[in-house]
């Protein structure tokens, strides 16, 4: 069997043009999970998250979420309001539930 605790990750996405670096999360990008702060989110399109898990072995996967975003999303906490962790528990697939707090991205005449 495969130890997930021999994993490596590293969490990216693209905004402008520029890629996530631990300035714009909580956790950093190499944990198993990432949380991403506010300032970091996108204002409108969307939100491109990806996940690089690399086992000893050399074997490795990528996954990807894509989040819409129809305005600037509204975060009332400062300490991160997007959250991606890692279910090790479906290895060899491994799955990345996204949770969200206090996040929302309101639709054109909503409010």
């Amino acid at each position: 069997g495969v130890d997930p605790s021999s994993a490596t990750y590293k969490w990216n996405f693209e905004e402008d043009g520029r890629e996530l670096d631990d300035n714009d999360t909580v956790s950093g990008t190499t944990s198993d999970s990432v949380i991403i702060k506010p300032e970091a989110i996108p204002r409108s399109g969307s939100i491109s998250i990806e996940c690089n898990v690399t086992f000893p072995s050399g074997s490795s996967g990528l996954g990807i979420i894509q989040v819409p975003l129809h305005r600037a999303p509204v975060c009332s906490t400062d300490e991160g309001c997007l959250q991606l962790s890692s279910n090790v528990s479906s290895l060899p697939y491994v799955t990345f539930p996204a949770t969200t707090n206090d996040f929302s991205s309101p639709e054109d005449g909503e409010t």
